[in-house]
C-alpha cells in the first residue's frame, strides 16, 4: 500500500524511494510495520548512526595533550675552549580546566549527533505515517468509486430495459 503511494505523491521535502514488493504483501503491510521497514532501510538513519558512531569514537581522542619537544645543542655553553653538548626535553601542560572543556564538548558533540538521530527518525515516521494514510484514503476512494459505478452501472441496465419495454420515457 505504502509503496505504490510514494511513487505516486513524493513528499515534498524529501524524494522517498520505495522497494518494489509483492502486493499481496503490500495489502497485509500495518503502519506499524511500514515504520520499522524504512526504519531499518533509510539511508539517512544510518547515515545519522554512522554520526553517531564517529563522534564516540573521536571522544576518547578529544583531550589534546601538545607533543612532547626534544632539543640538542652543541657548542660552547659553560666554557670557551670546551665543546659541551646540550639536551633538552620539555612538555607543555594547559590548566585543567581546558581538558576538560574538551570533554565536555565531545559529550556534547555526540548529544547533538543522537538528538540529529531523533529528529531524522521523526521526519521518517512522519513521512511513512502520511504516504500510509494517504495511501489508505485513495484505497477506500477507489474502492468506494468502483461500488458507485457498479450501482451507476445497473441504474443504467435498469433504465435502458424500461426505456425498451415501454414503461419510461427517454430523459
Amino acid at each position: 500500500m505504502v509503496l505504490h503511494l510514494m511513487r505516486v505523491f513524493p513528499t515534498p521535502a524529501i524524494q522517498l524511494q520505495a522497494q518494489e514488493t509483492d502486493s499481496a504483501q503490500m495489502d497485509k503491510l500495518t503502519l506499524e510495520q511500514a515504520i520499522e521497514i524504512a526504519l531499518q532501510n533509510n539511508k539517512r538513519v544510518d547515515v545519522a548512526q554512522s554520526e553517531i558512531a564517529i563522534e564516540k569514537a573521536g571522544r576518547y581522542g578529544a583531550i589534546t595533550i601538545p607533543r612532547t619537544e626534544f632539543s640538542y645543542s652543541r657548542g660552547e655553553f659553560n666554557t670557551p675552549t670546551v665543546k659541551d653538548n646540550m639536551y633538552g626535553v620539555s612538555q607543555r601542560i594547559n590548566f585543567p580546566t581546558v581538558y576538560l572543556s574538551q570533554l565536555r564538548l565531545a559529550k556534547a558533540k555526540v548529544k547533538s549527533k543522537e538528538e540529529l538521530m531523533t529528529i531524522v527518525e521523526n521526519e521518517l515516521i512522519s513521512d511513512v505515517k502520511s504516504a500510509y494514510l494517504r495511501n489508505a484514503f485513495l484505497l477506500e476512494n477507489e474502492r468506494l468509486l468502483k461500488r458507485q459505478d457498479s450501482v451507476f452501472s445497473n441504474l443504467v441496465k435498469s433504465s435502458t430495459l424500461r426505456y425498451r419495454t415501454w414503461e419510461s420515457t427517454k430523459l
